[in-house]
């Protein structure tokens, strides 16, 4: 018995081929797994150095865009901020400090501006829904010590 549906295969359409498949998309993900900070610029050199496939940022952007990834403000998370050796030596200087204010020692209070030479990229990527999350050392730069 004949529906009068059509079940036939249907040819592709007009358009250009996708220059960015999933393996090249998946990468992108990896890295910026590693580094949300990526631009994309330096995206869409990573794909060429790796693929040798030339893309655009805007194709890059609708990629990313394509699995739910967008661009905001990143939270900068110090892997050992909390570890248990600085938290000795958070609590060895405030045993330090209230020991010297028993002894009726003179408190000279001294702030610093922790301004640091090193200045890296304030926004990152990541999947929609979640924050954008560095981690990284304290440090990565030498702090210069501003007295007024």
């Amino acid at each position: 018995m004949d529906t009068g549906d059509w079940n036939g295969c249907q040819r592709p359409r007009g358009g250009s081929k996708k220059k960015l498949i999933g393996a090249h998309v998946d990468y992108l993900l990896g890295e910026l797994a590693a580094t949300p900070e990526l631009t994309l610029e330096q995206m869409a050199e990573l794909v060429e150095q790796k693929f040798d496939v030339d893309v655009s940022r805007e194709t890059v952007r609708r990629a990313l865009d394509g699995r739910s990834f967008t661009l905001k403000k990143l939270h900068r998370d110090v892997v050992n901020r909390n570890s248990p050796v600085n938290k000795k030596k958070r609590y060895d200087s405030v045993v330090k400090f209230y020991a010297a204010l028993a002894t009726d020692k003179k408190v000279f209070y001294l702030d610093e501006t922790n301004f640091n030479l090193w200045c890296s990229r304030g926004r990152g990527w990541s999947k929609r829904g979640r924050g954008a999350v560095q981690t990284s050392v304290a440090s990565k730069g030498k702090d210069i010590h501003v007295m007024l």
